[in-house]
């Protein structure tokens, strides 16, 4: 008997590095898995380890209405050809264009998971048009999922797709943490320390993600420097790919006496040893489907700063597991970093009720588990 075949879609391979390796892993026992992303997008991570075929198609991030032609002609194609059991997709634009374009190739079973909606930071034209996009590839799948539950309530909120169509898999997120993984690792803090010239007594926050304007990573520049100037030992490191080349903007927007404790490294092959060597993370998003980062510093035991926006709102339980701050709101997340930075006691507590939460609830194992059993019953039937 032939396995079923399944279509994967994303954008970059970024999205299936750190969110998508295990459930391809286990969806190859049973399924023949095809993954299609551009690779010319984020070319440096490798996923060809994985027992999956990848097909190249042009799919852009942004809105380029070439591209995005030519991209859903290439999926009409490919879904026409191979006669796909299932279409899966991952990201915005992806999720588009193959909703539409299996919809048209008669593909029984489109599922889409929404991780995050881009039109949530927007405003004008942009946000109705990138909102009627996301609606549009709702009504196209067969399927909807969502990695929070704060997420399905704003999913529903905004008139996407009702409450009852949206699914969410035990407490959230798209893989949660691999609790062998991240622990903390008082060598690799060390090591960390030293590699990067921190003093080891120094107070270290920590942004883990895409460098970005949707990540507020400008926001966290702003707070960073008020409280780097009344804590002489404050650093803050930001680590992740930088896909709208703000490094130097960013550097500019703060007085250059403070650069030497502002550090970018770039993409992280193991960002667990980063977050050993940080005291705590911030993550001042204006959009997130979940905010794993969040969760994978936690189980560390190191807790967050965030927004309090959908997502996040599943991820850091506000003064429990970390602290919750409003959108634009730049004097309480410069009196929040502040407390975290000053009060050990409430930092090391929430660590620890975090650390505690992750690993009860997000093990990878399990989580991973649970999307495989539904993929595997969507295709039963």
């Amino acid at each position: 008997m032939s396995k079923p075949k399944i279509c994967i879609i994303t954008a970059t391979p970024l999205t299936i590095h750190f969110f998508f390796r295990e459930h391809l892993k286990l969806m190859a026992q049973w399924a023949d898995v095809t993954v299609v992303f551009n690779k010319k997008l984020n070319a440096g991570i490798d996923v060809s380890d994985l027992p999956i075929t990848i097909k190249h198609i042009h799919i852009m991030r942004k809105i380029s209405l070439f591209w995005d032609v030519l991209s859903l002609v290439s999926l009409i194609r490919l879904f026409s050809l191979q006669n796909y059991d299932m279409v899966m997709s991952l990201t915005p634009k992806a999720g588009l264009l193959s909703m539409l374009a299996a919809k048209l190739a008669s593909i029984g079973v489109r599922l889409h998971i929404f991780q995050g909606e881009v039109w949530a930071s927007k405003t004008g034209i942009m946000r109705v048009l990138l909102k009627a996009a996301d609606k549009a590839t709702a009504r196209l799948a067969t399927n909807i999922m969502a990695v929070s539950r704060s997420q399905r309530l704003f999913l529903e909120t905004n008139r996407i797709a009702a409450k009852e169509c949206i699914k969410v898999l035990g407490e959230g997120s798209i893989s949660g943490v691999d609790i062998n993984k991240f622990k903390l690792n008082l060598r690799a803090r060390k090591c960390e320390r030293l590699k990067h010239q921190i003093p080891d007594d120094a107070l270290v926050a920590l942004f883990l993600g895409r460098i970005t304007r949707d990540k507020g990573v400008f926001e966290l520049l702003a707070a960073f420097s008020v409280v780097a100037r009344e804590i002489n030992d404050f650093w803050l490191v930001l680590a992740g790919p930088d896909e709208e080349g703000l490094t130097d903007i960013l550097y500019s927007s703060v007085d250059s006496d403070l650069h030497d404790r502002i550090l970018f490294t770039g993409f992280q092959l193991a960002p667990e040893n980063l977050i050993s060597a940080a005291d705590f993370l911030c993550l001042l998003s204006f959009r997130e489907g979940f905010g794993l980062c969040a969760l994978e510093a936690a189980t560390c035991g190191v807790p967050a700063l965030g927004t309090d926006i959908p997502g996040l709102r599943d991820a850091i339980i506000n003064n429990k597991t970390g602290v919750l701050v409003p959108l634009n709101d730049p004097q309480l997340t410069v009196c929040a970093m502040r407390e975290l930075a000053l009060n050990t006691t409430f930092r090391l507590e929430l660590g620890a009720a975090g650390k505690a939460r992750a690993r009860a609830n997000f093990d990878a194992k399990s989580v991973v588990k649970a999307y495989d059993r539904e993929f595997c019953n969507l295709i039963d039937g």
